[in-house]
């Protein structure tokens, strides 16, 4: 199937920036709860939106784990990039006419700290963050509101991302889900693109 509209998550998936935030979170709640977890744990968890990763890793001091781990991640402000060739395929999709956008697990606050030097307002058409619905990841609900904010149809839409919480919200919201297969994630999938590039060979 070609597809007409991509739909990208954000971390791991566009922007390499997966080892910088579960490091911010694992110092986060060592130095808050006295818990030094391992990487692999906390990687773990990458991908869910934020309350639902302290959920899932225990954690009981939220707020001060929570504003540690802003402070942390911003301390490395301006590392995170884009996966080598991604800008080079995004701009070849909107040559070719394709509707690109973003669903995210961030706060749009988060991404105006950490990653406007990136400018994904101006490459991308409609940008959907976690403070933008009341459900999130796997909630079918991020993907539904992007697809009214933008006035497209699922039939020929898919969904790019790098964890199970991607998958399942693509799932959930009934379009085509694929994999990015450059991320740091091994995740059952019928669809994996093994390179940005790849992107191509499906409009």
């Amino acid at each position: 199937m070609k597809y007409e509209t991509i739909i990208f998550d954000l971390d791991g998936t566009l922007i390499d920036s997966d080892y910088y935030n579960m490091t911010s979170l694992k110092n986060a709640i060592n130095r808050v709860e006295g818990r030094n977890l391992s990487l692999d744990e906390v990687k773990k968890v990458s991908g869910a939106p934020a309350k639902a990763t302290l959920d899932i890793l225990g954690v009981t001091r939220r707020e001060e784990v929570m504003k540690e781990w802003d402070q942390e991640f911003f301390r490395q402000k301006g590392r995170a990039d884009f996966f080598d060739g991604m800008e080079e395929v995004l701009t070849a999709l909107t040559d070719a006419g394709v509707y690109i956008g973003i669903v995210t697990s961030r706060e749009r606050p988060e991404y105006d700290a950490f990653f406007a030097h990136l400018g994904l307002y101006e490459k991308f058409q409609t940008v959907i963050f976690a403070s933008d619905t009341e459900n999130h990841k796997p909630h079918p609900e991020p993907i539904e509101k992007f697809l009214a904010v933008s006035g497209r149809n699922k039939e020929g839409a898919i969904y790019i991302g790098d964890t199970m919480f991607d998958r399942d919200t693509a799932a959930n919201a009934g379009i085509d889900f694929a994999l990015a297969g450059w991320s740091l994630h091994d995740v059952p999938c019928e669809h994996v693109l093994a390179l940005p590039a790849s992107l191509l060979d499906i409009i």
